[in-house]
């Protein structure tokens, strides 16, 4: 019994790694709105794994513009989407602080209604190999969900 319950301690407090994509085709400005909520120190983990001469606070930045640009290049880097067979280009906004994450903010040019949507996301998958990305798209009153573990890259949504 002594076993039992630290098994099961030990893996409640075990962390999770996860992000939530969320995309929503927008039909007045005929584009995609792009969310990312990503754990801050997961984020910052994985940005000093590959940059250790670089600090980074997220929160708290020295250069508010530096760090938009390393979250920018990051994550346009390991997320792509296509919506009917073209590639969407994403344009960073910003992020906010939500809790212990964060959310960031893309949209991308003109897109036409869509019909198939892919989504390669490898976030974090740099960081931990338990990572597990969740992606969301809505387009219109319908929306679909699906949930991505390492090594899986890619999603396909038709609608």
């Amino acid at each position: 019994m002594h076993l039992l319950f630290i098994y099961i301690f030990s893996w409640l407090m075990h962390p999770f790694f996860v992000s939530m994509t969320e995309i929503k085709y927008i039909p007045k400005s005929q584009n995609l709105e792009v969310s990312v909520r990503i754990f801050t120190d997961d984020l910052e983990n994985t940005l000093r794994k590959n940059h250790p001469n670089v600090i980074f606070d997220i929160l708290h930045p020295k250069d508010k513009a530096l760090i938009n640009n390393w979250i920018d290049a990051y994550i346009r880097k390991r997320l792509q989407i296509k919506t009917n067979g073209k590639v969407s280009n994403l344009h960073f906004i910003g992020y906010e602080q939500e809790n212990e994450s964060i959310w960031c903010y893309f949209e991308t040019d003109k897109v036409t209604p869509i019909k198939k949507c892919d989504v390669f996301n490898t976030l974090l998958y740099d960081y931990k190999k338990e990572q597990i990305n969740m992606i969301r798209v809505e387009n219109g009153p319908e929306s679909k969900s699906s949930k991505m573990e390492a090594p899986e890259n890619t999603v396909h949504f038709s609608f």
